[in-house]
């Protein structure tokens, strides 16, 4: 999920569905897998990929890490992250200390930060229908 989860659930379910997509700066995205593969991009473009197809595809023990891991949500993220960098991935922030230290964030509590495990697992309900362990 790519959400701003202070004091917000994750949602059911999500969809996109572009009406218009904007016209203007690209950026080349590189694939990070010794590849040598890129591709250009529009600004601001947002990746989709199979979790599922992903998780398969670890060894035995990194799904094992998976399963029990845990990521906790930093209260107001986009005010604590605005000074950092992103990794070359898109996939997180370089560790370089230039996130906004939480005691000068903007008054917030912790009971609404927010910890969700890292993989999200299917239960099946025979009458009421699918749902999610998240």
């Amino acid at each position: 999920m790519d959400a701003a989860l202070y004091e917000l659930s994750p949602p059911k379910a999500t969809a996109l569905y572009a009406v218009r997509v904007p016209e203007g700066p690209t950026q080349t995205v590189r694939y990070d897998d010794g590849s040598g593969d890129e591709l250009s991009v529009t600004l601001g473009t947002t990746a989709f990929a199979s979790g599922k197809v992903m998780f398969d595809i670890l060894p035995k023990e990194l799904k094992s890490l998976a399963l029990r891991a845990r990521a906790r949500y930093a209260p107001h993220p986009f005010e604590w992250m605005a000074g950092a960098r992103g990794v070359s991935t898109g996939l997180g922030l370089e560790s370089e200390g230039l996130e906004k230290p939480l005691e000068m964030l903007t008054s917030w509590d912790e009971e609404k930060v927010k910890v969700y495990p890292f993989v999200c697992r299917p239960i099946l309900r025979p009458i009421a229908g699918n749902s999610r362990r998240c």
